[in-house]
């Protein structure tokens, strides 16, 4: 079978692309295929190579990278995706954080032309994509996987007894984004006068960069986490409304600005950090806040919970000592989850050449029966595409009514 020929589009201009391990292993993960597909990676830093233009791609794919993009204003944004737009190929986007400016995301998708969109919401597409949810087929993806080189790394012994990063956020991303420096917090007040060693700090200057990161997971007895998102949609008007207030009130505390600033978090977001995926790779068992990660990790059986409210977190000494019970979290968390082949990166890139091969089996099926009504087979294609099976129940269902008629017509 040929090789498939596939196009990445990326953002370094910020320098962590790279660096950061987990969204390394993302952004590479179609090259660890068995396939092996010919994967051309664009900076989108950079100009567009004017020699690229006339390949021939069987798929672009926008990474989250260089969708973070979407802060930009929009006629900056379709410049940066004008070369593109001649390309030919199924258009797979895979965004993140795609609650914050989604209008703007969902505009430049449309004009992309994507196809495919795999997002951590698909359940919440009407909401986060207006247009492009009558359009685009939609995929479940997650903001990480779990990278099959974490599980054969050697084990270390722990320095510290309870780690913890996360990077300070705004507090227009809600209470479920400020649990994830408020946890830091509370830790340090709950393991005060306690032997109890910790290495917990919030802040991107905190972070490690490639293997480093790994070597500090590895290095903790257990790790904290919070799920991650947000507790609304956040836009240009939400930011300035809470830069004015901030402003005028300096000292006000997240509460305040949250009672007066942020609407209801009827529409909140919430997905389970790279972080979760790693953690349970190398065996370090959780201690999270409690939620629903997706429903990939359980409470109680592949983290020990943390309520909301903090109310239990001085019992976290105590969880210490029991060494057979954090081994136990850790264990069902590698084989139940880490080992789980959907959420591997090899799944993903695995999802991403299928629709290679789904665009270019409905494309001949096009070509073959040289149909004018262009529009019955772009719905059938689209049916294809959310289930074969969906649209074998559609044909013979249209069968059944035909049949009749049929058989009157010529009798």
């Amino acid at each position: 079978m040929r090789r498939r020929n596939i196009l990445v589009v990326y953002w370094a201009g910020w320098g962590r692309t790279k660096s950061i391990a987990s969204i390394r292993a993302h952004l590479t993960c179609l090259e660890s295929h068995p396939s092996q597909p010919c994967v051309t990676y664009w900076d989108g830093y950079f100009p567009f190579p004017g020699h690229k233009r006339s390949d021939v791609y069987d798929a672009i794919v926008f990474h989250s990278t260089f969708l973070c993009l979407r802060a930009y204003p929009m006629d900056r944004l379709y410049k940066l995706s004008e070369p593109l737009a001649s390309l030919g190929g199924v258009k797979v986007a895979i965004p993140q954080d795609e609650y914050e400016d989604a209008d703007k995301l969902d505009q430049w998708l449309d004009n992309m032309g994507v196809d495919v969109i795999y997002s951590i919401f698909p359940d919440k597409k009407d909401v986060l994509y207006p247009r492009m949810s009558k359009k685009a087929v939609f995929r479940k993806a997650y903001a990480g996987f779990v990278d099959r080189s974490l599980l054969f790394r050697q084990p270390k012994m722990p320095v510290v007894d309870i780690g913890y990063r996360a990077s300070s956020l705004p507090y227009y991303y809600g209470r479920v984004a400020y649990q994830k420096m408020e946890i830091a917090r509370q830790i340090r007040v709950a393991m005060s006068g306690k032997p109890v060693s910790l290495d917990v700090a919030t802040g991107s200057s905190c972070f490690f960069r490639g293997g480093k990161w790994h070597d500090f997971i590895q290095d903790c007895r257990l790790f904290l986490g919070t799920e991650s998102g947000a507790s609304c949609l956040v836009d240009a008007r939400l930011k300035s409304v809470v830069a004015e207030y901030m402003t005028n009130n300096p000292s006000a505390s997240f509460d305040e600005v949250e009672r007066y600033c942020l609407p209801s978090p009827s529409k909140a977001f919430h997905a389970l950090s790279p972080k979760n995926f790693e953690c349970a790779a190398l065996r370090v068992p959780q201690a999270l806040v409690r939620g629903e990660y997706e429903g990939v990790f359980e409470a109680g059986r592949h983290y020990h919970p943390i309520e909301p409210d903090f109310s239990n977190l001085g019992e976290i000494s105590d969880v210490l000592a029991d060494k057979a019970y954090l081994r136990s979290l850790a264990d069902r968390a590698y084989h139940e989850v880490a080992l789980d082949p959907r959420y591997s990166y090899q799944h993903l890139a695995s999802m991403l050449l299928d629709e290679v091969a789904t665009e270019k089996r409905m494309s001949s099926l096009t070509r073959k029966r040289g149909c004018g009504k262009d529009w019955i087979l772009l719905a059938l294609s689209c049916l294809y595409r959310l289930s074969p099976k969906s649209l074998l129940l559609f044909l013979r269902a249209w069968a059944g009514i035909l049949k009749p008629w049929i058989k009157r017509r010529y009798e």
